[in-house]
């Protein structure tokens, strides 16, 4: 069974976007999304009250018996928008497998959608489809063998199944060290480095390049978001480990290269935690995943944005090398 938790619609509801002289005041969506959690909420679950989250749109969450679904819409151009679902760790299975029921609600859901006149062309995607020329699908839900997936699925079949960033590896004996001393460590949320993918022009400029940082990044404890743009060649992303958000930056400069920005909580600083702990992971898979990658060089972290030559690593502490290395 192959499930797609994204679709792309187009729907006929008022402009309810808010902006002044000085620049949006609130983004577009609501509509929409009040009118989804009512779908949600009339086929028998419960769902929570739209929350707006700035340029990446409107969020909600269902939860029916202690399983819980998140919702992301995002008006991207006029009346086209962008739905994105992610099934919490609360429903998941053991081992962190996708359940029956989350196939179960997207699929009543998608039959919604297509009962409401103003819903239009409702397409499904898989994550690394958006965007990416793939005509979608008809239904969230499909059969292996059949649909516009069905000749490249041998080869998926054959792919090795990513490890976990707690699995071993640079993260794990980091947090290792870490976790035995205790205590905070200084961590650098800025790296400006090189990629070698081929540049968009603007208004995408960068969008290749963050979606391939997206795909390297997730892994089955780090649920990544499709990137959304923020401002001129500026991205956000946001990595979920343990349920707990960390959102990432990327701005395309000149001449291939970028800057990203790890946004830190703003308790990170002040006490050791488990959310503290989430933070130095993802910043600490952020760099392992670009330097083993050859497509990214020159990797060069800092404290503030430019401020100075940069360092080889987002932190001052090296965990002994992996057992039988050389």
């Amino acid at each position: 069974m192959t499930l797609r938790p994204c679709a792309i619609f187009h729907a006929d509801f008022p402009d309810d976007q808010i902006e002044d002289g000085r620049g949006m005041i609130r983004f577009g969506g609501l509509g929409v999304t009040t009118a989804i959690a009512g779908m949600i909420e009339s086929l028998g679950y419960a769902a929570s009250k739209p929350e707006h989250e700035g340029e990446n749109g409107w969020t909600f969450e269902l939860s029916d018996k202690g399983r819980r679904i998140w919702f992301q819409i995002t008006n991207t151009d006029d009346d086209e928008f962008l739905l994105i679902s992610e099934q919490t760790a609360y429903g998941r299975q053991p081992g962190g497998r996708q359940s029956p029921f989350y196939g179960e609600v997207l699929g009543q859901l998608n039959a919604a959608l297509a009962d409401d006149p103003r819903f239009i062309d409702v397409r499904w995607y898989l994550n690394d489809e958006l965007y990416a020329g793939f005509p979608g699908e008809a239904a969230p839900v499909s059969a292996d063998g059949g649909g516009a997936e069905a000749q490249p699925k041998p080869k998926q079949k054959q792919k090795p199944q990513p490890e976990p960033i707690f699995k071993g590896g640079f993260v794990q004996r980091l947090m290792d060290l870490i976790l035995s001393r205790r205590k905070l460590v200084e961590v650098r949320s800025w790296a400006e480095f090189r990629a070698d993918l081929t540049p968009e022009a603007a208004p995408y400029a960068g969008r290749e390049t963050v979606a391939a940082i997206g795909v390297l990044l997730e892994k089955p404890d780090c649920h990544m978001t499709w990137p959304l743009p923020v401002k001129d060649k500026c991205w956000r992303l946001v990595a979920r480990v343990r349920g707990e958000p960390v959102s990432l930056y990327v701005t395309a400069l000149a001449d291939r290269r970028f800057r990203l920005f790890c946004e830190p909580p703003p308790w990170v600083r002040r006490h050791f935690s488990d959310d503290y702990e989430t933070y130095v992971c993802v910043v600490a898979h952020v760099h392992s995943a670009l330097q083993g990658d050859p497509r990214f060089h020159d990797i060069r972290w800092s404290a503030l944005p430019g401020g100075d030559p940069g360092a080889d690593a987002p932190m001052d502490v090296t965990p002994s090398p992996a057992r039988g290395a050389g």
